[in-house]
């Protein structure tokens, strides 16, 4: 069992290789509990919202 008062481990060659190319057509994103770093395109989060709206009707 993790212990939740200690801090993820994240590799600092990991962030900098994902952060590393400057993209308009995507962003990184990093989960301060997990340590997981998540890269996501604009068409990625363009297909979520459209999944969302179809979802309301």
């Amino acid at each position: 069992m993790e212990d939740p008062t200690m801090p993820a481990v994240v590799s600092l060659r990991d962030v900098v290789f994902e952060m590393d190319v400057p993209s308009n057509e995507s962003t990184a994103y990093l989960n301060p509990k997990t340590g997981e770093l998540i890269t996501v395109t604009m068409n990625e989060i363009c297909n979520g919202k459209r999944q969302e709206a179809h979802h309301a009707l």
